[in-house]
C-alpha cells in the first residue's frame, strides 16, 4: 500500500508540474488538454492495472488525456507502440519497459521528438534518456521479505520466481538471496523466470509441483 501511495503521489506532482510549466510556456488556455502516453510491460498483472488507473485518474483530473498501450511482454511491440504514441502527439510518456536495455530505440525516438519520459517501477539502462525515475527500492524490498520470512520460519526450502530482463524483479530477488546468504537453514531449491505475470507464474509453479519436491516459501516476481 505504501509503495502504491508513494508512486501515485510522485506521479501526481510530476503531472501537475509538467502541465503547469507547459501551459505557461505556450501561453495556452487552461482548458487545452495535453496528451500523455503510458505503456507497461503487461496488463496481465494486477499491480500494473492499479498503477495504470492511478495515472489515468491524475491525468484526467487535470483535464488532460491519457493514451495507454499494452505490449504483452514484447519489447519490439512496445517500441513500435511508443512510436505510434509519438505520432499521436504525446507530450510525456510514462514508461514501464519490457526489457531495460532493448527499449533504447524508443527512448531515442522520444528524445528526438521532444517527448519527456518518466520511467516507472522498472528502470531503464539509459537513465540519461529519461527525465525522472519513479521506483521502489526493490533491493531493500527483497531484504525485508527475507527478514520477515526468517522471523516466521527457522528454516525453509524456497522457490524464487524471477525475470532477468526486468530489473525491479531482479533487484528484489538479489536483496532476498543476499539476506539469507550464509544461513544454511534457508535454501533456494528452484528458481525460474515467470515474466511477472499471474498466468506464467501459475504455469511455472504447476510444472514445479509436478516434480513433487518439498518447499516452504515462494518469492513471487510480481
Amino acid at each position: 500500500m505504501k509503495r502504491k501511495a508513494g508512486v501515485f503521489l510522485l506521479i501526481a506532482l510530476t503531472v501537475a508540474l509538467f502541465a503547469g510549466c507547459s501551459r505557461r510556456k505556450d501561453e495556452a488556455p487552461p482548458h487545452e488538454a495535453l496528451i500523455f502516453g503510458a505503456t507497461y510491460m503487461t496488463r496481465n498483472n494486477p499491480y500494473f492495472n492499479v498503477l495504470g488507473q492511478g495515472i489515468e485518474e491524475v491525468v484526467e483530473a487535470n483535464g488532460d488525456i491519457l493514451l495507454t498501450r499494452d505490449p504483452l511482454q514484447d519489447q519490439k511491440k512496445q517500441n513500435e507502440q511508443i512510436e505510434e504514441l509519438i505520432d499521436e502527439g504525446i507530450s510525456m510518456l510514462f514508461l514501464n519497459p519490457v526489457d531495460w536495455e532493448e527499449v533504447r530505440p524508443a527512448l531515442l525516438a522520444c528524445k528526438k521528438a521532444g517527448v519527456a519520459v518518466i520511467n516507472v517501477d522498472t528502470v531503464v539502462k539509459d537513465r540519461d534518456l529519461v527525465i525522472s525515475v519513479i521506483e521502489t527500492d526493490n533491493y531493500q524490498a527483497g531484504q525485508l521479505c527475507a527478514l520477515d520470512m526468517m522471523k516466521r520460519r527457522k528454516s525453509a526450502d524456497i522457490v524464487i520466481l524471477d525475470n532477468p530482463i526486468q530489473m525491479s524483479i531482479t533487484y528484489r530477488a538479489q536483496g532476498f538471496t543476499d539476506a539469507i546468504a550464509g544461513n544454511p537453514g534457508y535454501r533456494v531449491v528452484y528458481r525460474h523466470a515467470a515474466a511477472g505475470e499471474i498466468e506464467v507464474s501459475s504455469k511455472v509453479m504447476e510444472e514445479f509441483l509436478n516434480q513433487n519436491k518439498r518447499f516452504d516459501v515462494v518469492l513471487g516476481g510480481q
